[in-house]
């Protein structure tokens, strides 16, 4: 999985053809996130809503993080009201983290990112 210091040609990275494989699914960066989605650990689910974000000129802000909970909600959603948000949780069944709400798409778009996401 690669890592962006600059993200200036994003776009040569994130083909239509891409895919990021998970332990128990593949996920499309080019697709909408959506509850359900499983990702192996928790480090796999901050680079894929990472590139997520990336991809579509997106920012968001951490609400709470724990070793088994993530949750995060989009950075403008005070000012302009948009309800962008995910929350996922590390599952006893199965070890793996999935996507339990999901609130999308995040349409709110900073027309340009100089940094690596949150």
């Amino acid at each position: 999985m690669p890592f962006f210091i600059n993200i200036d040609q994003v776009d040569d990275a994130i083909t239509s053809n891409w895919t990021l494989e998970t332990k128990s699914v593949a996920w499309n960066p080019n697709l909408e996130l959506r509850k359900g989605l499983i990702f192996q650990d928790k480090a796999e689910l901050k680079r894929s809503v990472q590139l997520y974000s990336i991809k579509r000129h997106q920012m968001y802000e951490v609400v709470e993080s724990r070793k088994k909970i993530w949750f995060l909600r989009c950075k403008r959603h005070q000012e302009s009201g948009w309800k962008w948000k995910v929350r996922a949780c590390q599952c006893k069944s199965h070890e793996l983290f999935e996507v339990t709400q999901y609130d999308g798409p995040h349409t709110c778009v900073y027309p340009r990112l100089s940094h690596d996401h949150p």
